[in-house]
């Protein structure tokens, strides 16, 4: 948000740019899970996806970022491994899902036909898959790999992580402002 950005940042001599998203109509109103994320930011669109991707190509040649840090921002982090740009998550956890297929529910209290949810899944491993392999990187069985595939630091308590185990997270406690 780059009205927000300018109203903090006045008079910090910092520089700041708008990150490429998604123009397109959600496809979820809800998100019962992560796959409803995922659809949410583009994943289920092939072609919304390339052009994403091509403008966080064009984004790191301007800015030539030594690492991209996010938070849930998963286009970014898609985009950071197609173009060697090293990425490091950084969260509270839980936009982090288990190492696990399916992925979990979000909001079990939705209902949502288990079928629907596998092919969501199935048709956004395929699009980010078609991406990793035009790049000549190394496909994902699973959707959670995706999400496994930077490093993660977990800035909380161990004890309010939603999902376990995360063998591929690091726990470094909270983060307070100065």
């Amino acid at each position: 948000d780059t009205n927000a950005a300018g109203r903090e940042l006045r008079g910090s001599g910092l520089s700041y740019y708008q990150a490429p998203v998604p123009v397109m109509a959600l496809r979820y109103t809800r998100l019962r899970n992560f796959a409803d994320s995922l659809s949410a930011t583009g994943f289920l669109d092939l072609d919304a996806l390339r052009r994403l991707q091509r403008g966080w190509r064009q984004w790191f040649s301007l800015l030539r970022p030594d690492v991209l840090v996010v938070d849930h921002a998963p286009v970014a982090q898609l985009a950071a491994c197609l173009n060697g740009v090293p990425c490091l998550r950084l969260g509270d956890g839980f936009d982090l899902p288990p190492e696990a297929s399916p992925l979990p529910v979000l909001q079990p209290w939705i209902a949502q036909p288990p079928a629907q949810q596998q092919h969501d899944e199935a048709a956004i491993l395929r699009n980010v898959n078609a991406l990793l392999q035009g790049a000549g990187l190394k496909e994902h069985a699973h959707l959670h790999e995706f999400y496994h595939s930077v490093p993660a630091l977990l800035a909380t308590l161990q004890s309010f992580v939603p999902f376990e185990p995360r063998r591929l997270a690091r726990h470094i406690g909270w983060l307070q402002a100065p």
